[in-house]
């Protein structure tokens, strides 16, 4: 799962009920540090047992 951080996701990509599926599965989502915004786009920054942690990704590659 680990490389799946830096994966990019559009907003709209991410349905209301906290679920987005990558690479044909399903994970549980958080975006940290902001709210969902269907126009905005995320980046994987951490994953944890079925759960992926986003960021926006001018704050992602901010840091990085």
């Amino acid at each position: 799962m680990p490389e799946l951080v830096g994966t990019e996701i559009s907003g709209n990509q991410l349905q209301a009920d906290g679920i987005v599926k990558l690479n044909g599965v399903l994970y549980f989502y958080q975006i940290v540090g902001s709210t969902l915004k269907s126009k905005a786009t995320y980046v994987v920054a951490d994953v944890t047992d079925q759960k992926v942690y986003l960021v926006d990704k001018g704050e992602y590659h901010a840091r990085n």
